[in-house]
């Protein structure tokens, strides 16, 4: 985890590599995640997560099937805890960020615990980048968080406000 503090606050970047081999490692690893995590400041975890969320997130290059559906469920249902727990929101893309000899996965992914509300105040946007092939199999990607100018903000729209679950969703 890389912190950095300033006057507007904390931000703490997390770069995630977690176990490509086997699934009770990479529960272990997310717990440790879960453990170092801060509440009280901007978290952005980043990289190669090593499992898929939805089945749609691998594409077999043959008939046989690309990846172990059983673990990567096992690891989705764990992560998926882990975000509500963590309020963490995926910062999606949805384009293949891997590809081997046996397919293309999405297994590469960005999350931040800042609020719906702060999000929908910025210019935000995750995008996959020239893969070097190279160097690895997987395509890089940028995420960017850019603050809006005055004639650029949004107000939120009154029947927004005047909605029955504001409330209960603005303050989570």
């Amino acid at each position: 985890r890389l912190e950095l503090s300033g006057i507007k606050g904390t931000l703490h970047v997390y770069a995630i590599y977690l176990d490509p081999g086997c699934w009770k490692r990479r529960n272990r690893q997310m717990q440790k995640i879960i453990g170092a995590y801060n509440t009280n400041a901007h978290n952005l975890l980043l990289g190669d997560f090593n499992f898929t969320l939805c089945s749609n997130d691998r594409i077999s290059k043959s008939c046989e099937p690309h990846g172990d559906n059983y673990t990567d469920k096992k690891n989705a249902e764990a992560w998926r805890q882990a975000c509500e727990q963590m309020q963490l929101k995926e910062l999606s893309q949805g384009q293949m960020t891997g590809e081997n000899r046996f397919g293309w996965s999405r297994i590469d992914r960005a999350y931040t615990n800042l609020h719906a509300v702060d999000i929908s105040m910025m210019h935000t946007a995750c995008f996959l980048l020239e893969q070097p092939r190279h160097l690895s199999e997987h395509r890089p990607f940028a995420v960017v968080f850019a603050r809006r100018n005055a004639k650029q903000s949004r107000p939120i729209p009154s029947w927004v406000i005047q909605h029955p679950d504001f409330r209960k969703e603005l303050h989570g």
